[in-house]
C-alpha cells in the first residue's frame, strides 16, 4: 500500500499524587485518517477513518517499611498494590489496512498500557482491570533501587474483537 495515514491523540490527563498514594484519570480521542493512492487488493478501504474516545483510571497505594538491611545498607521496602481500569468502544478496524501493527508482548512495559497492539493502525477494543503489586528495596541514604518485583492480572469483562488480518 502506498499512502498517508493521519495520526492525532489529544488527551486530558490529571495526575493527584500524594504521600501514600495517587489516582490519574485521563481521556482521550484516537483518530485516524488513512488516505491511499494504491491498496493492492479491494479488501480494504482506500479513505478509512477512525474516532475512538479512550478513557482510563490509574490509582495505586504505596506503603513503606523502614529499619531494613540490603547487603549491608540501611533500606526502605515499599509494598504498592495497583489498579488500572481501561475502556475503549469496539470499532470496525477490518477495512483499514496494516502497516505496521502487531500484537506486543504482554510484559511489564505493557500491563498497564492502552493497547495490545503495537503500531497504529489497530486499536485494541477494551472494558478491562489491571490489578497488580510491586515490592521495591531503596536505600534509605540514596534512593537508589537495589530490587524491584511485580506481579500483576488483567481481567478482561468483554472478549477482543479487534483482530490483525489473516
Amino acid at each position: 500500500a502506498q499512502g498517508w495515514r493521519h495520526v492525532v491523540y489529544p488527551s486530558l490527563r490529571y495526575e493527584m499524587r500524594r504521600a501514600g498514594w495517587f489516582i490519574t484519570p485521563k481521556v482521550g480521542i484516537y483518530a485516524t485518517k488513512y488516505d491511499l493512492s494504491y491498496v493492492p487488493t479491494n479488501n480494504y478501504d482506500k479513505t478509512a477513518s477512525r474516532v475512538l474516545p479512550i478513557i482510563s483510571l490509574d490509582s495505586g497505594l504505596i506503603f513503606e517499611r523502614e529499619g531494613l538491611k540490603w547487603l549491608g545498607q540501611s533500606a526502605i521496602q515499599t509494598l504498592e498494590p495497583r489498579l488500572y481500569y481501561l475502556r475503549v468502544p469496539y470499532k470496525d478496524q477490518s477495512q483499514i489496512w496494516n502497516f505496521d501493527s502487531t500484537l506486543a508482548d504482554f510484559d511489564m512495559s505493557r500491563i498497564y498500557g492502552e493497547n495490545i497492539f503495537t503500531g497504529r493502525d489497530r486499536i485494541s477494543e477494551a472494558n478491562q482491570l489491571t490489578s497488580g503489586i510491586t515490592s521495591r528495596v531503596l536505600s534509605e541514604a540514596t534512593g537508589e533501587e537495589f530490587f524491584q518485583a511485580t506481579v500483576a492480572q488483567r481481567h478482561y469483562f468483554t472478549d477482543q474483537r479487534v483482530t490483525l488480518p489473516n
